[in-house]
């Protein structure tokens, strides 16, 4: 989608200089989603972000689609230490960020999360954590937002 590519470009020198890899795995002619694609841009820029810095270096990141659930989920994955279960809810409060040295010197706000439930939540939609799949090891953050008709 246009969101992500806009998502993608704002996120290139972090990926760049971490050397990771953005692999997308969404359909080209996605379904598209009832929601403003500046907000959404930014929902998907901040996942990507979380993604990319607390990944390890020279690994991927994938963004993906997930059917079969009412309207449109979409999942950002890497293959960093994940969040615990326990944790899984609160990483959206604001300044909330799990308390582990997962970054040497470089951490964020602790806002991205709680902005981009903001955002979901106030498009109809849902915003929430669950443990990686597959190859990719790390954290998954999902949403899901209601389709455009």
């Amino acid at each position: 989608s246009e969101s992500f590519r806009a998502a993608l470009r704002e996120c290139a020198t972090l990926a760049r200089e971490r050397s990771v890899a953005v692999e997308s795995l969404l359909p080209e002619d996605g379904p598209e989603v009832m929601a403003d694609s500046g907000q959404l841009t930014q929902v998907l820029r901040n996942l990507l972000e979380n993604a990319i810095k607390y990944g390890p270096e020279d690994s991927t990141v994938t963004v993906s689609n997930r059917p079969g659930s009412a309207g449109v989920t979409i999942c950002v994955e890497d293959m960093g230490p994940g969040v615990p279960e326990a944790e899984r809810q609160r990483v959206f409060e604001r300044f909330y960020r799990v308390d582990r040295p997962r970054m040497k010197g470089e951490g964020g706000t602790g806002l991205g999360l709680a902005i981009a439930k903001h955002i979901v939540e106030r498009h109809g939609g849902r915003i929430w954590g669950e443990q990686a799949q597959g190859r990719m090891s790390g954290a998954a953050v999902c949403f899901s937002l209601p389709e455009a008709q």
